[in-house]
């Protein structure tokens, strides 16, 4: 299947700060990708990529397939909609924000008007046309914004922070929406949130951005430190750890929660990167147990659902034992 996306060593700066650096990223065409991270941590940016606002300084973009040139940007633009994390609404009625795009792209006011009113509805705004941007709620403008993107009937939508300013009605039906355009339409939609739950409810293809790079995991276990004794300790000022067979380079070490190996009793004698802790957590996420433990740091560890939990509890003692594989260098 052909990708909607390719991105070969691309990086972009901001005024000599690196905002993005990725090595290779291929997005195909009508999946749902969730771009998940801090606020910070480049989203936006690489959203703004993928709109064709701004173009890599370093490497290559591909868009199904051809490889972008900026001499291409004025009509690749016209194949995404793209939803800004904060919307402007022009100085005219609901009606007229919405139809704004199909104007421009040669429709006649009649058509505008129609598609328009299509797309209110699409969103639970029907009733509001004629109302002014100042007289709406930061959710109403939100919607508003998100029916003037889906009108244009884009090849492909990006959505930067959806949910944003929305109540829980109103984030279900946008999930609904996401989830019908892509299912029924066909379409492929990246879109940025720090709300993992939020992504995990509309795909599996969830990647974690950190620092403008893309990194394995979600930063559950983020711990800023310094690398000591030749690049075999990374230590945070509470706890070591063993980085000798380590991957990647940096001041942040990220610990994925899946592959932490865990036990009420003590265990792993004799291998790297073993803690005792106290459990001081215990939840249930989408699919999987949460345990969260104080061990000079705070481990945030994902078990299968399946797990007996009858020996944990809160205050339990707890050792644990992250293999290297858990560990990446940001």
């Amino acid at each position: 299947m052909i990708a909607s996306y390719s991105i070969r060593d691309i990086t972009f700066s901001y005024l000599n700060q690196p905002a993005l650096s990725i090595n290779s990223l291929d997005i195909p065409a009508s999946s749902v990708i969730a771009l998940v991270g801090p606020n910070g941590a480049g989203k936006t940016t690489l959203l703004h990529l993928l709109a064709f606002l701004i173009t890599p300084q370093k490497g290559s973009l591909s868009f199904l397939g051809t490889k972008v040139s900026t001499s291409d940007l004025v009509n690749l633009r016209r194949k995404v909609g793209l939803l800004p994390q904060n919307p402007y609404l022009f100085k005219c009625s609901v009606l007229e924000n919405v139809a704004i795009g199909l104007k421009l792209r040669g429709f006649s006011r009649r058509e505008s008007r129609k598609m328009a009113i299509e797309g209110l509805k699409k969103v639970r705004m029907e009733g509001y046309e004629s109302r002014w941007p100042n007289s709406l709620s930061g959710g109403e403008a939100q919607r508003v914004a998100l029916a003037r993107t889906l009108v244009l009937n884009s090849e492909v939508f990006l959505f930067d922070e959806p949910a944003n300013h929305l109540d829980l009605e109103s984030v279900k039906r946008t999930e609904q929406l996401i989830l019908d355009l892509n299912r029924n339409e066909k379409k492929t939609i990246v879109f940025t949130t720090h709300n993992l739950t939020f992504a995990q409810n509309l795909t599996d293809f969830v990647i974690h951005i950190f620092q403008g790079q893309i990194v394995p995991t979600a930063p559950y276990n983020l711990f800023r430190g310094q690398i000591q004794y030749g690049g075999k300790i990374f230590d945070t000022g509470a706890i070591q750890f063993n980085i000798s067979k380590t991957t990647g380079q940096g001041t942040c070490l990220l610990v994925d929660p899946s592959k932490i190996y865990f036990s009420t009793k003590e265990e792993f004698v004799n291998l790297p990167n073993v803690f005792q802790g106290r459990i001081v957590s215990l939840s249930l996420l989408k699919n999987v147990v949460r345990i969260e433990a104080l061990a000079g740091e705070k481990f945030e560890i994902h078990a299968p659902i399946s797990l007996d939990i009858s020996g944990f509890g809160i205050g339990k003692d707890v050792w644990f034992q992250v293999s290297p594989e858990a560990i990446t260098l940001v």
